[in-house]
């Protein structure tokens, strides 16, 4: 569904995320500076490598995507992700880990990573790249959004790489009843996000950095530093 050529990447963000990197004209690795995505981002392998994590369908085979299936919800409840479409031909190819370096974890910049770290595997399997540093958006091909409603329903649109406000006003109308979403029709571009799209959840908070230390330290005093 998200893949219109092999040459992509994806990267899936909120739509309050989605805004900044839109201001900042790129996607910046997240160092603790941003909310976590997921409440595991504090101790992703992108988080500890500096660099902005991928979705990439086309690397590994279908039967190993199929495998692994079962360990990520890609499409999760509203509010809407946003999911950019990266053209990873124009990324530099030597700061990118595609999934079959995270799952070897053979690349010596993942084995330098701290060992509690390393053994927690918070990476997506068969899926998940990684880009060290930033990348610009003048490398976006394109935009998708996608979001289930209360009954389970998928919600599902493309749009073209000019055209993100039409992604944000997407998203307003699927945060709306038929009530406000006539109200809104008359004033597009008025209105506000409403505060649950700016707001993490509380499982989603950032935390302090003696939080992830002391995180890490609990992890290795269970396991080992070997």
């Amino acid at each position: 569904m998200l893949s219109r050529r092999p040459s992509s990447f994806f990267h899936k963000t909120t739509l309050s995320g989605f805004n900044g990197i839109l201001a900042a004209r790129q996607i910046t690795p997240n160092n603790g500076q941003f909310d976590p995505t997921f409440g595991q981002s504090d101790i992703s392998y992108s988080r500890w490598l500096g660099g902005v994590s991928l979705l990439d369908f086309t690397t590994e085979r279908d039967e190993r995507i199929q495998k692994h299936a079962d360990k990520y919800n890609l499409f999760g409840a509203l509010p809407a992700q946003v999911f950019i479409e990266i053209d990873r031909e124009a990324l530099d190819q030597s700061q990118l880990l595609l999934p079959p370096d995270l799952s070897a974890k053979a690349d010596p910049r993942l084995r330098g990573l701290r060992n509690a770290v390393l053994r927690m595997s918070m990476y997506v399997p068969a899926i998940e790249a990684i880009h060290i540093g930033p990348i610009l958006a003048e490398h976006f091909v394109g935009y998708s959004l996608a979001g289930r409603s209360d009954d389970g329903q998928l919600l599902f649109q493309q749009f073209g790489q000019s055209e993100p406000e039409k992604v944000q006003e997407c998203a307003h109308d699927w945060g709306m009843d038929d009530d406000q979403k006539r109200a809104a029709r008359h004033s597009r571009g008025e209105y506000k996000l409403y505060e649950s799209m700016k707001q993490p959840s509380p499982s989603r908070r950032r935390r302090t950095p003696e939080e992830i230390e002391a995180l890490l330290r609990r992890f290795e005093e269970q396991y080992g530093t070997e």
